[in-house]
């Protein structure tokens, strides 16, 4: 199978919709828009050859599936922090700028938590 911008994918590992938005071959690089189940939507960079392998394989088929159009929101195009907002520690808890808020797609409030919790395990050991 050719990759392609504009093809769907499925996959073993996970619910929902990859669409390939960018395929690079020089770079080996494979740029994709995945929207899970609850119509969640982030852009990711794959490695092309392991993509090509995991079809090979069967961990991802193409799909002409589509979402729900009530469960598809607008892709997320800026870093995920997943909890590492560590530059705001410097803060005590309420008293964060608001310019500082994280805008992933977990949200400011529990990405701080996270942090501040991550933080905690560090500094008990």
């Amino acid at each position: 199978m050719e990759l392609k911008r504009g093809i769907k994918l499925k996959s073993k590992w996970f619910k929902g919709i990859t669409v390939i938005s960018h395929v690079n071959e020089e770079d080996n690089d494979l740029e994709v828009d995945i929207t899970n189940e609850l119509g969640h939507k982030h852009h990711e960079n794959w490695n092309l050859q392991h993509t090509i392998l995991g079809l090979e394989n069967g961990d991802y088929w193409q799909t002409d599936e589509e979402l729900p159009i009530e469960k598809q929101k607008p892709v997320i195009n800026y870093p995920h922090c997943w909890g590492k907002m560590n530059w705001i520690l410097k803060y005590e808890p309420g008293q964060e700028p608001n310019g500082s808020i994280c805008r992933c797609e977990f949200g400011h409030a529990t990405c701080l938590k996270i942090t501040r919790h991550n933080a905690s395990l560090i500094t008990t050991k």
